[in-house]
């Protein structure tokens, strides 16, 4: 009964939520939208207008 008594569970840590990480991964890296729009940057450097970038 002591030896029960002597080993406290230890506390499990909660992993420490790494905000920079998160917005840095929500805007670049799995944003499909934002690389859709880099992917487009080529096509309208070409042209006068974005109307005829997208048509």
């Amino acid at each position: 009964m002591a030896d029960i008594a002597a080993e406290a569970p230890i506390a499990q840590e909660k992993p420490r939520l790494d905000i920079i990480g998160e917005v840095k991964r929500g805007l670049w890296t799995e944003n499909p939208v934002f690389r859709q729009l880099l992917g487009l940057c080529p096509t309208l450097a070409v042209t006068n207008s974005a109307i005829n970038g997208v048509a």
